[in-house]
């Protein structure tokens, strides 16, 4: 029989009613248990199935993994719903890499992507403790304080990007969806929000399109990054107004914090809204008919939906222990790395218990415990995707699918920590644009963004949140 949600979630809030059977697994597994490698993309492909499978081969819910080709990378993934929370909430568990063993032993290579992705940083996300809660109130009450102002209207301006991102192809009769419009909309939407103009908010993109593809254009788009975004605190210092780095420098921050927290505001939204809206057009395109009058009351819940079963992250390095700990099946050590797995969470929850992913809040989708999205946070990329989606839907009412593509079948990003389509091909009647003004140019970036399909392995393609830190974070 499936546990109810109520009783799922009064486990997890209650980890001390540790069960005879939980007691029994404790030396379940041999210290030889030989890691899972997840930095191999394709062990993906069919994410259910892997899933699946590890559940059955490791009932107590933490796997043993390889997170890089180099052998000396290795962690623990959570691959349960309690496992996973349980880590998230628990303050057992850090988010400061410094505290990771194998770094301290100089076992870790500098070049590491893991690394790179959490290389301890003056930011919200990578702190614990006093100085965690100052940068995210900082950033919180400057997000809240930019929505309320004139200036900010952050929710307003959401739709007028989106028009102003469909004019670019709206007239051509066809577009790929995730290069020519989710890939921008999310970028060019914060770009306002922080305080850049238009031209300032298309460099971003156009850099950050570069980077995504590496190659010798790699290095000199990460500069010009790093460049502009440090010219924005500079100039906001100097002339101040009601922009989110404004907001921040007024509250007390260094010009190094505000860049830090600026740039985990792009990187923490970038890559989530961008596959939220890119996995939600699919489903709708595929499961809908956009003629059907209730179409756009499908939205929220097809959202919601995404959440739980296309997560747009599914395996993220982000904890360590920070003592000696007995932890589904292991006696782990302190400095071990947790890899936290949104997708086999989801995946053992949805199979296990009546949750309704249409309408159930308990999805993982925006973090949990003290590094939570917050509130703010959480409604502006719930307003990006749900704007940017219905704002494409009324403006292509007609829009379908490109021709003979198999809904089931359409092309994903070969990754283990970002789940989405790298390619999206509609058709739809040609329109004009709405606005008079000059047109974005956008179009020179839809050959730029990454294209890993699902039968193109990359093994050695960064991850976006690694590559988009690495790009806007000067230095170490």
């Amino acid at each position: 029989m499936k546990a109810s949600i109520a009783t799922r979630i009064g486990a997890v809030l209650c980890p001390a009613r540790t069960t005879k059977r939980t007691r029994s697994l404790m030396t379940h597994y041999p210290s030889s248990t030989r890691p899972v490698p997840i930095y191999d993309p394709s062990i993906t492909k069919d994410s259910d199935a892997l899933w699946a499978k590890l559940l059955a081969e490791y009932p107590g819910g933490l796997v043993p993994v390889q997170v890089e080709p180099d052998p000396n990378v290795t962690g623990w993934l959570t691959i349960t719903y309690d496992m996973t929370r349980r880590v998230m909430e628990s303050p057992e568990f850090t988010r400061d890499s410094r505290h990771w063993g194998a770094l301290k032993a100089g076992r870790i290579p500098d070049d590491s992507p893991t690394l790179a992705n959490c290389r301890h940083r003056p930011n919200a996300l990578l702190n614990d403790g006093e100085l965690h809660l100052r940068y995210r109130n900082s950033l919180v009450n400057a997000l809240e304080a930019n929505a309320r102002g004139d200036q900010g209207r952050a929710l307003n301006q959401i739709g007028l990007v989106a028009d102003r991102i469909i004019d670019t192809f709206c007239a051509a009769g066809e577009a790929e969806l995730i290069s020519q419009y989710a890939f921008h909309l999310p970028t060019l939407a914060l770009c306002r929000l922080v305080g850049l103009n238009v031209s300032e908010g298309v460099q971003v993109c156009t850099q950050m399109a570069r980077f995504w593809e590496g190659g010798p254009e790699a290095a000199k788009a990460n500069e010009e990054l790093m460049n502009l975004m440090a010219a924005v605190v500079r100039t906001r210092r100097q002339k101040p107004g009601g922009d989110v780095a404004s907001l921040m420098i007024e509250d007390g921050l260094t010009d190094e914090e505000v860049l830090n927290q600026t740039a985990l505001l792009f990187g923490s939204s970038h890559a989530p809204i961008t596959h939220l809206v890119g996995n939600t057009l699919a489903r709708l395109l595929s499961e809908f008919s956009t003629e059907r009058a209730g179409l756009f009351l499908q939205i929220p819940e097809t959202i919601n939906t995404i959440l739980w079963e296309d997560p747009p992250y599914l395996c993220v390095p982000a904890r360590w222990t920070t003592d000696h700990i007995e932890l589904g099946g292991y006696r782990l050590p302190p400095g071990e790395l947790l890899v936290v797995g949104f997708g086999p969470a989801h995946y053992e929850l949805l199979t296990n218990s009546d949750v309704d992913p249409r309408t159930s809040q308990v999805h993982l989708g925006w973090g949990a415990g003290r590094h939570r999205c917050p509130s703010a946070g959480r409604d502006l990329g719930l307003a990006l995707a749900e704007v940017g989606v219905a704002r494409l839907l009324r403006r292509l009412p007609d829009i379908k699918l490109g021709e003979g593509l198999d809904p089931d079948q359409l092309p994903r990003r070969l990754s283990t920590d970002v789940s989405g389509l790298s390619r999206l091909p509609v058709s739809f009647t040609p329109t004009a644009p709405i606005d008079k003004g000059d047109p974005w140019n956008l179009a020179d970036l839809s050959g730029l963004t990454p294209a890993a399909s699902a039968t193109t392995p990359q093994p050695k393609r960064l991850g976006i949140l690694t590559r988009l830190l690495r790009s806007i974070l000067p230095g170490d």
